[in-house]
């Protein structure tokens, strides 16, 4: 517990942050310096970065809220580097409801893009969308470019969480399906060798691309599974 600090508590949920959470704002540094930012673009990314992490926590109440209609309780929503964390109390009873529990994350993710998305119909997208154009980059623009790419990190959030790899929101729905058929012990031994095989690819395609992140991230989803 003192490894975290409790920011507030919404819908009755505690939400937390890690200590470790302040280790993106060295990631913010690096990128911003890798693309020659000045404090202006520095203030953007870390706008933006931000904003994603809010639309993780959104992902994660998403989770929670829907637990609760089946009367999980959520004990708090805990937020890292890699992203966000809804901890359960206990599982569902039936697997259907854990599919849709699993579902409720990223349906929040595509409902963000879409309302995004229809901002982006009537102003329309930015000239360009690298980070080291913002040095010249009207207000307009800046504005433009700050939506797409939060509409773009929204869909990523997307499809990477309904990669089947255990105990990611794919894995989760694979996990409850293979329960129709199987044991949940048999379904969880399966859903997290899964898990383990995609999480290995991660940590490889990273090292190979210098994607470090998803280096890391693969690390971790290796050691859940």
């Amino acid at each position: 517990m003192r490894s975290t600090l409790a920011i507030g508590r919404f819908a009755d949920i505690p939400l937390k942050i890690h200590w470790s959470f302040g280790l993106i704002f060295l990631y913010i540094l690096y990128i911003s310096k890798d693309a020659g930012l000045d404090y202006w673009g520095i203030a953007f990314v870390s706008l933006l970065i931000l904003s994603v992490f809010f639309c993780v926590i959104l992902h994660e109440y998403g989770h929670a809220l829907m637990a609760r209609k089946y009367h999980v309780k959520t004990k708090d929503i805990l937020v890292t580097p890699i992203g966000g964390i809804a901890r359960l109390q206990s599982m569902p009873t039936k697997p259907i409801h854990e599919i849709w529990i699993a579902l409720a994350g990223p349906a929040v993710n595509v409902a963000i893009a879409i309302l995004i998305a229809i901002s982006i119909f009537f102003i329309g997208l930015p000239n360009n969308l690298e980070l080291a154009s913002l040095k010249n980059m009207p207000n307009p623009e800046i504005i433009k470019l700050y939506l797409a790419t939060l509409m773009m990190m929204n869909i990523v959030l997307v499809i990477f969480n309904m990669i089947p790899a255990f105990p990611m929101d794919g894995g989760r729905v694979l996990r409850a399906s293979l329960s129709l058929k199987y044991s949940r012990t048999k379904a969880t031994q399966i859903a997290s060798y899964l898990g383990q095989i995609i999480a290995v690819g991660f940590v490889f395609f990273g090292l190979w691309r210098n994607n470090y992140s998803l280096t890391l991230i693969g690390f971790f989803v290796f050691i859940a599974a």
